[in-house]
């Protein structure tokens, strides 16, 4: 079969002379010279807020310059997705008083959140929240006309950040007046996926949290337990202590008594007093924050970084004591931070530049609180657009799959009024996407898909739209081995002949195929990106000895011992470093079964027990935290057992019956693991994805093998 198909392809390479674009540099790519503008009239125009969408289009949210709140959604190169709303921009002309929106977020269905400040009457400000539907129009099953307004008091309350729940409710926090006083609160609130507040949280939808004399919610997060977590300023004008606060609520709204005193963690960090800032929870549960520390005495603010344990407690193994001292200017403010999958940090704001204005400001740091230093200038970028001695500020930042970063902000243009609002994307290095698991058409879902026995026939449907596609490839008693071999974001046909110990593997991008001898007989195939280089390495286990050889894209062979002659290897990422981790399934016959996994980005081996002889191990990141978790399927009961890997605790859900087969897979790309199960019985598929609910397809014959068992043991 092989030989018929083998293409002989001579070609002419013509080799230019190019500039490889380092980390930080702007990304040529992107709009003109990395930059994207928008521009309404002579008033103020600026971007707020952005997120990227799982299929890379950008959506951002600001304001024009007849002061309306805009929503534009680009496409990746930086140009107006005109299947957007009007030509890729949406205005709330249905707002017709003062509004101005803070920060946006995307709902697991795909639909669009803002939230926003609404101007009542005089000094009585409310609480936004708008939501759009996918094509841009505004989504009216949210309070009928596709925007809400909650105003808690008579007073400026003032909306910062909004986070959405994996079960549709939505977050806003912020401040509100304390009426008693000249001071504030931090204001929490929640609404139903239909715009009504949340009774259920706090007996009304509003948690109203005072600390000192002063407070304001910057900041916004979710725990995957549900917990919130939300970053403000406390500052006592009495006794003229200021400091940066971290408050972390049940999801019932209740303050969290495992966190700091009675739920709220105050550092001073230094400080004289505070302004802006964000937070971000890393795959372990540590909390990351950024601030501007001012300090009254040298005039100054410090950018700084800050690390917390999951209790609250300083991490002071991060950076100097617990913190990283990014800038320290007469005028500067951080606005955003994001962690990448890689564990690396970036922060943006902006900051003084002697005779320039203010400039933009994007660093990063390494896991350990180090400046990276393979990243721009020393681990820092300043951006000008605006001729000095003019300003440029920025507000939000998001991160693509590749690493790319996408920073929202403004520019000026001369005058008070006048400002242009831009978009940057900058280069975030070499950074492969995760490998997807069995996504033949790079839409980041796992396809519904089939190995037929008879004729060595793969059939799959190709989620981006819905397509049936076939090839012959392979003999009925080869291995499968699907995986994205070339780096192109597709999962490429691929076949091991033990008899041989070779491997063939189709070309995704153009259905060549190529060949190589790897192994021994009675090794057992498994594959992985174990280099993180984005391309899927081979690898056997040689039970007979427990030795692991590993053939790395990047170059060069790791032969490692791990595991028993008795054990079953099980290969995933479970520490979350964007490379594979060497692992096995120890079965103890009706004791148990052991996980063990060598975690690559630590260099240290772990271990759990979870479940029986007789379950399916499932492996995958049930939790959509980076993170492949422990699990099986027990197919006399039809449930699944899931070890969260950031707890770790454990859950169980039913979904399935006796006689079916798991095939577990992320079919609608959210990042997080579906429950699914074929039925040989009547040769259908029935999936509970995370996000878009259940579904039932037929597809295949009662004797296909499903392709997302391939690695199973």
């Amino acid at each position: 079969m092989f030989a018929k198909l083998f293409l002989l392809l001579i070609c002419l390479i013509a080799i230019i002379p190019s500039v490889r674009a380092l980390p930080g540099d702007l990304d040529s790519t992107f709009g003109v010279g990395g930059i994207v503008t928008y521009r309404l009239n002579d008033f103020e125009d600026t971007f707020q807020g952005v997120v990227v969408q799982p299929d890379g289009k950008i959506v951002v949210t600001g304001k024009n310059g007849n002061g309306k709140i805009i929503v534009i959604r680009y496409n990746a190169n930086g140009s107006f997705d005109t299947s957007f709303a009007n030509a890729g921009i949406y205005v709330a002309t249905n707002i017709t008083v003062f509004a101005s929106s803070t920060a946006i977020a995307l709902q697991p269905d795909g639909k669009i959140v803002v939230s926003g400040i609404y101007a009542m009457t005089g000094n009585d400000n409310a609480y936004l929240l708008i939501r759009l539907n996918t094509d841009g129009s505004p989504d009216t099953t949210l309070g009928g006309q596709g925007f809400v307004i909650t105003n808690i008091s008579a007073g400026n309350d003032m909306s910062r950040d909004i986070a959405v729940q994996p079960d549709g409710k939505i977050l806003i926090c912020g401040s509100v007046n304390d009426m008693g006083t000249t001071g504030s609160d931090i204001g929490l609130v929640r609404f139903l996926p239909n715009g009504n507040l949340d009774l259920t949280f706090n007996d009304s939808g509003i948690v109203i949290t005072s600390i000192t004399v002063a407070e304001q919610g910057y900041a916004l997060k979710l725990q995957t337990d549900g917990k919130i977590v939300v970053l403000a300023n406390s500052d006592d004008e009495n006794t003229s202590t200021y400091y940066q606060a971290l408050v972390r609520y049940l999801a019932d709204g209740t303050l969290d008594p495992e966190f700091g005193t009675n739920g709220i963690a105050l550092d001073n960090l230094n400080g004289l007093f505070f302004t802006f800032g964000d937070l971000a929870i890393q795959s372990d549960g540590n909390i990351v924050t950024t601030t501007s520390i001012g300090n009254t005495g040298t005039f100054t603010f410090a950018f700084t970084v800050a690390r917390y344990y999951r209790d609250g407690s300083t991490d002071i193994n991060f950076g100097t004591n617990g913190k990283t001292l990014i800038i320290s200017e007469t005028s500067n403010s951080a606005q955003a931070l994001e962690i990448q999958s890689n564990g690396k940090i970036i922060v943006v704001g902006h900051t003084e530049v002697p005779n320039n204005g203010l400039d933009i400001l994007v660093a990063r740091l390494n896991p350990n609180g180090t400046l990276d230093l393979t990243f721009g200038n020393g681990g820092r970028v300043f951006t000008q657009v605006a001729p000095a001695p003019l300003s440029d500020f920025s507000f939000d930042v998001a991160l693509q799959a590749d690493g790319k970063i996408v920073v929202a902000g403004k520019k000026n243009l001369g005058t008070l009024s006048d400002f242009d609002a831009i978009l940057f994307r900058y280069m975030g290095g070499d950074f492969p996407s995760p490998q997807k698991t069995f996504d033949f058409d790079g839409d980041s879902k796992t396809d519904i898909s089939i190995f037929r026995p008879t004729g060595g026939e793969w059939w799959y449907i190709r989620s981006s739209d819905n397509q049936n596609r076939a090839f012959q490839f392979g003999n009925p008693t080869d291995k499968l081995v699907p995986a994205d071999y070339t780096g192109d974001g597709k999962t490429d046909i691929a076949v091991f002949t033990p008899s041989t110990r070779e491997w063939f593997v189709l070309r995704s991008e153009d259905s060549s195929f190529y060949s190589f001898t790897f192994g021994a007989e009675g090794d057992i195939p498994q594959v992985g990106d174990f280099d993180g280089d984005g391309k899927a390495d081979a690898a056997v286990f040689r039970q007979s000895s427990a030795l692991w050889f590993i053939l790395l894209s990047s170059g060069g062979t790791r032969i490692q011992q791990f595991g028993s002659t008795t054990d079953f290897p099980a290969v995933a990422d479970y520490d979350g470093d964007g490379k594979a981790d060497i692992a096995i399934i120890r079965f103890f016959g009706g004791l148990g079964v052991e996980w063990w996994w060598y975690r690559s980005s630590v260099n240290s081996t772990i271990a759990y027990v979870l479940g029986t002889p007789t379950d399916i191990p499932v492996r995958g990141d049930y939790t959509g935290d980076g993170k492949a978790d422990v699990s099986f399927w027990r197919p006399s009961t039809g449930e699944w057992f899931v070890l969260r890997s950031e707890s770790p605790s454990y859950y169980a859900a039913p979904f399935g019956a006796t006689g079916d087969i798991p095939v577990p897979g992320d079919y609608d790309g959210d990042g997080t693991f579906d429950f699914a199960v074929f039925r040989p019985s009547n040769q259908t598929w029935y999936l509970l994805k995370s996000t878009e609910g259940f579904t039932a397809v037929q597809f295949g014959l009662s004797t296909d093998k499903p392709v997302p068992t391939a690695f199973f043991p």
